[in-house]
């Protein structure tokens, strides 16, 4: 791939090959696309510039949701219409199956349920989620794992060599799939890759885990995880220096931020991971950090986390923080992370992100809670 290096003020611009070619989409409206058989909703920034290079955000999100109910309140469509980045909502692999002993083919609840399975529980092949990258008996207690699969009927996956009761997600190649992404997204348009950043939220942040430790590691300036912790010994050492914070909510039951004397926790639904001081010790420590963080001030939101950063680094950074919640999506965080990310915006808040819930599965609890700023189910999704 050629790359054209531009040095202005100080600051260096890497332009992929899509620069000076004409769009001809929508700037400024969310546009589903596809790449092979997934989707992914973008959205350029308004007044789209073919010849200035934008910075690109990657979102990923959680288990049985998607790119569009992401997009809908994660505040990045905002940003990309404010004219600052090329937003890009992708889809998890789809390709689930009913797990066994459903009743015969002609039961009209094993079709119904194989419809569900095979479009609604979308999400990533992700550090210990599925049995391709680490999930087994030491990732959760499988009796309590079991009991739940049962109770919400749960799929297996076709990508998956097994139907583990440990292993939740599918087992597609999802680095690949991020990788044909990029690729086709930097052919097309005017993306900086120096500024190539990625977040997401749940499942998507154990994503971001797995992109850190993957061959991408070094296509990315910076990785935000949300609510999200990889499983119990499945976290490996980063492949390049980027800028990391990671976000957990204080009360989170489903993946708990545990104690600084915790190397993992374990969920209310039986599953184990790292602990966010275990998850960042390892990266920070990779990076040539003192390991003992200290205190820090966000500029953005400060009132709503407690952070802490890793001083002393060698290379790349690391951050964490924790704010008052569940396992939820903030309705604050958009404005906290365009601080983060130093997206000047004209405007101090933005819209309120609205969660697009698809219908409530049989056999899931269909009781919602108020969360703080999204609907969280009952028995929230990883």
């Amino acid at each position: 791939m050629i790359l054209h290096v531009i040095f202005l003020a100080g600051f260096v611009f890497a332009a992929s090959p899509g620069c000076r070619r004409p769009s001809g989409l929508v700037e400024g409206t969310p546009t589903v696309r596809n790449l092979g058989d997934r989707k992914y909703v973008l959205t350029l920034p308004k007044a789209y510039d073919p010849t200035k290079a934008y910075p690109l955000v990657l979102s990923f999100h959680g288990w049985q949701e998607d790119g569009e109910s992401l997009a809908s309140y994660d505040g990045l469509v905002e940003t990309a219409q404010a004219g600052k980045i090329i937003a890009v909502h992708p889809d998890g692999a789809a390709d689930g199956v009913p797990a066994p002993g459903k009743g015969t083919p002609t039961d009209s609840v094993l079709v119904h349920e194989s419809t569900v399975a095979a479009t609604e529980y979308k999400g990533w092949n992700a550090v210990g989620s599925s049995v391709a990258s680490g999930a087994g008996e030491h990732t959760c207690d499988v009796e309590k794992a079991a009991a739940m699969v049962a109770e919400t009927h749960s799929p297996c996956y076709k990508s998956c060599s097994s139907c583990h009761a440990c292993s939740w997600t599918t087992c597609a190649d999802d680095v690949g799939f991020v990788e044909e992404l990029l690729d086709a997204l930097e052919q097309e348009f005017c993306v900086d890759t120096a500024q190539v950043r990625a977040q997401g939220e749940s499942n998507g942040g154990m994503m971001v885990f797995e992109l850190l430790q993957s061959r991408l590691a070094p296509r990315f300036s910076s990785l935000v995880s949300i609510v999200a912790s990889p499983a119990a010994d499945s976290i490996q050492l980063p492949a390049a220096p980027v800028r990391y914070l990671g976000l957990w909510g204080e009360n989170d039951h489903t993946m708990p931020p545990g104690t600084p004397n915790d190397a993992s926790v374990t969920s209310s639904d039986g599953f184990r991971y790292s602990s966010m001081h275990n998850s960042t010790l390892t990266i920070a420590e990779h990076y040539g950090c003192r390991s003992d963080p200290v205190p820090v001030t966000l500029h953005s939101e400060p009132h709503r986390v407690s952070c802490f950063a890793y001083e002393g680094c060698v290379e790349g950074s690391v951050t964490m923080c924790t704010f008052k919640g569940r396992h939820v999506w903030p309705r604050w965080l958009s404005t906290f992370l365009n601080g983060y990310y130093d997206f000047q915006l004209p405007v101090t808040k933005l819209r309120k992100p609205v969660l697009l819930r698809k219908k409530v599965r049989v056999g899931r609890a269909s009781s919602l809670l108020r969360g703080e700023g999204r609907l969280e189910l009952a028995h929230p999704v990883r």
